[in-house]
């Protein structure tokens, strides 16, 4: 083992509500047979689905290095065990500060939001042989965002003579990242530590 480090990084976490529609195509296929003759009948739905979607706690990285991609490999944290900051928690542990402030953050929580909401909407169609798409919008009504700083571990490991880096969830034990395939024992445990701890809202 090169290297282990106990490190609380940064993230935003953003509650939300935004506003969907979707329009879409359905398509149902029936066939059968009449002596030797065989039909086939296709029939074309206008499917609209809409509403508004609450969100909750996403979780974005506020770290923008190259070199922690891979704790996004580490959701979910438990949010609903995080402290109001404090400055004992990181004693003996590291802290990186954010490089990715709210607006920069923003696009991404909005994309997440999207993505979700559609998913959600196309999960309310079936019964269909075919769904298709042909139009939708998501748009954000509200939001409030959180700072927050969470734990994990990163290790860095050297087997034959090649490096491998990975990470471990401080609260759950999750891992994330190339491990060698058969690495010997570290000869390390991993304690448990402070759940994590969050700011004021934004």
């Amino acid at each position: 083992m090169e290297k282990l480090s106990g490190v609380y990084f940064p993230f935003w976490l953003m509650d939300g509500k935004a506003d969907v529609h979707m329009s879409a195509e359905g398509r149902s296929l029936r066939v059968w047979r009449v002596g030797d003759m065989e039909y086939t009948e296709t029939s074309t739905y206008a499917l609209e689905r809409g509403g508004s979607v609450d969100f909750k706690e996403i979780t974005m990285r506020a770290l923008s290095r190259d070199d922690v991609r891979l704790l996004e490999g580490l959701y979910p944290y438990d949010l609903s065990a995080l402290k109001p900051f404090n400055m004992g928690f990181l004693s003996g542990f590291l802290a990186e500060k954010r490089n990715v402030e709210k607006d920069a953050a923003q696009p991404q929580a909005h994309k997440i939001m999207a993505e979700s909401a559609q998913t959600l909407l196309r999960d309310t169609t079936g019964g269909y042989g075919t769904v298709t798409t042909r139009n939708f919008s998501s748009t954000p009504s509200s939001e409030s965002w959180r700072y927050a700083l969470l734990p994990a571990w990163m290790l860095t490991y050297r087997y034959n003579d090649e490096l491998y880096y990975f990470a471990m969830n401080g609260q759950t034990g999750q891992v994330a990242g190339r491990v060698p395939a058969s690495p010997k024992s570290s000869g390390c445990s991993l304690a448990a530590w402070p759940p994590g701890c969050s700011s004021s809202p934004c």
